[in-house]
């Protein structure tokens, strides 16, 4: 309605930062109509001047420190994220919950076996300092039986919220503390 054309990179970052909030994103095209002149085309460095400036949360953060046994900072990457994708959130952190407890239970259960950090960044497909920096110190923290139910329950919880559960948010939400606790 404002004669302006949306990039695809310029969409990327709204739907970073807001998520399923499309009044907050709605602001900001408003504003830039005052910037961009009729008939433009609105950038992602357009959208950067005018959105608030805040450190972007992904997905793979809450699972990072989920894993890493850091429940206060899990907790907080999962209110942001609900917070500016809404409803929308679930169904990524989900996935990389799972995607990380699978990391895990490989590395973890190769660990009890006796391999080395070069196999275990072979099966994962990551770099042996990498694995030795980043990924043991995480595997020390767990065992094979805690990652297996923490898998079934996260393949429950799948379901869940990509089904009609209500209140999605909750469900993740115990489930990002079990997995950090």
């Amino acid at each position: 309605s404002y004669g302006l054309t949306l990039t695809q990179s310029a969409f990327k970052v709204l739907l970073m930062v807001y998520g399923e909030n499309l009044g907050g994103a709605a602001n900001e095209i408003q504003k830039l109509s005052f910037i961009v002149p009729k008939g433009g085309d609105i950038t992602r460095e357009d959208v950067l001047k005018v959105c608030p400036r805040q450190v972007p949360i992904m997905p793979w953060d809450v699972s990072n420190a989920a894993s890493e046994k850091s429940l206060k900072q899990a907790m907080k990457y999962t209110a942001l994220l609900f917070k500016y994708m809404g409803e929308g959130a679930a169904v990524p952190i989900v996935a990389t919950l799972m995607r990380q407890t699978e990391r895990l239970l490989i590395g973890r259960s190769m660990l009890d076996q006796g391999k080395g950090k070069e196999a275990i960044a072979e099966a994962l497909n990551m770099k042996p300092y990498a694995v030795e920096k980043q990924l043991m110190p995480v595997l020390h923290k767990h065992t094979c039986s805690s990652l297996k139910t923490q898998m079934k329950k996260l393949c429950d919880l799948e379901t869940k919220v990509k089904g009609a559960a209500q209140s999605k948010r909750t469900l993740v939400e115990l489930a990002v503390h079990q997995f950090a606790a």
